[in-house]
């Protein structure tokens, strides 16, 4: 009798279980996932921006960002989705988990202490597209730097990222208060738009910045064309800075190429804020010898159309990888440098300047890993 009874109880347990979990799986519709990147290596410099003797260190974000993030999802049903980012930046030579970086178009300070600087937004996304609101990425810069970029692993840092932060498009990589919207892909075009408010009471035009991309895919082949404008970045209210970026890649089996454009104005006096008037254009491509083994190459010059000075910049990288989400990596830079300075390799931060020589040639060698989980 008890044997039955306790059969019956284990019945009924297991009952009980079985709703609660179909119950669960019911109501699981969202989901959070961490993810990051470390860049680190060993690089030396042929000399710093202050003394003309060999600079050696521990190199970081060679070829891309050190991150951690967290991306989440909630289904809410029709096609619609709830979505939220988080992303900080991470110095692995220290720990330091904040970093700093200019904060957009709406105010000229730099944003140090601040742990979710990358991203911190929350929005919605279905049919019509995405809409994100807080502090993002902006669309007019990051598919550019990625499309123009002919480095193995889209590798933006030593590339396609050197030339745009020489020029001060560094400082609207993201922007804070910002609403942005990423369109679906209809005939191979897809459009991206993003509006940071300035929130000045006294003048709604002050530290507003504004802009978008339009891209078309067809096959191996992509181009891209954005342009931002920037409110209020100079010495006074009234000052303004806008730009435009072109890009263009091509993936084939084993190879790829890619090439950028970009112009950027001032009006007023943004200038001592980093915003230079140049002009800029690169041309670069990689090819794979073996599914393990990517060589690329890459060009550029940067034209201070102001002083008409030229800056130029010349990177060769190697890559072997170890699985599909670690590398090891050998960069070799040179940057012959005008009024404008280019990094000959990314430096990482804090330091990110060290190796940025006005009017002189410098060296950089690193070689390292990049993980990604």
């Amino acid at each position: 009798m008890k044997v039955v009874q306790h059969s019956k109880l284990a019945s009924i347990v297991a009952g009980v279980l079985a709703v609660c979990s179909a119950n669960v799986q019911a109501q699981s519709s969202s989901h959070v996932t961490m993810y990051g990147v470390f860049d680190v290596g060993l690089g030396t410099f042929s000399r710093s921006n202050t003394v003309d003797k060999r600079l050696t260190k521990i190199n970081i974000d060679t070829n891309s960002s050190s991150i951690w993030g967290l991306r989440g999802s909630e289904d809410l049903g029709g096609g619609l989705k709830a979505e939220f980012g988080l992303e900080a930046a991470l110095d692995p030579k220290s720990g330091n988990a904040t970093g700093t970086a200019t904060s957009g178009a709406n105010t000229n300070a730099t944003m140090t202490g601040v742990l979710w600087r990358r991203s911190s937004w929350v929005g919605l996304k279905g049919n019509f597209g995405s809409l994100h609101f807080g502090r993002d990425y902006t669309a007019t810069i990051l598919a550019q730097l990625v499309n123009g970029s002919g480095m193995p692993n889209f590798a933006i840092n030593s590339s396609t990222a050197n030339i745009a932060f020489a020029q001060g498009i560094g400082n609207d990589f993201w922007n804070s208060n910002m609403i942005r919207y990423d369109s679906p892909v209809f005939g191979g075009f897809s459009v991206g738009l993003q509006y940071a408010l300035g929130e000045v009471a006294s003048d709604s035009s002050a530290g507003r910045g504004f802009g978008g991309v339009v891209n078309y895919a067809n096959g191996p082949f992509k181009v891209g064309v954005s342009y931002q404008k920037n409110n209020g970045v100079g010495v006074n209210a009234n000052d303004n800075v806008h730009y435009w970026i072109l890009t263009g890649s091509y993936d084939i089996g084993n190879f790829r190429i890619s090439a950028l454009y970009d112009e950027v104005k001032n009006k007023g006096n943004a200038i001592p804020l980093g915003w230079i008037d140049s002009k800029a254009w690169l041309i670069g491509g990689n090819y794979a010898f073996s599914p393990l083994v990517r060589v690329g190459l890459q060009y550029g010059e940067v034209k201070d159309t102001i002083g008409d000075t030229k800056s130029k910049h010349a990177l060769v990288t190697a890559q072997y990888s170890l699985s599909k989400r670690t590398y090891l990596f050998a960069n070799f830079a040179n940057a012959k440098n005008g009024n404008i300075a280019i990094q000959p390799l990314w430096g990482g931060a804090p330091g990110v300047t060290q190796q940025t020589v006005k009017n002189d040639s410098i060296n950089g060698f690193a070689m390292g890993v990049v993980h990604r989980f």
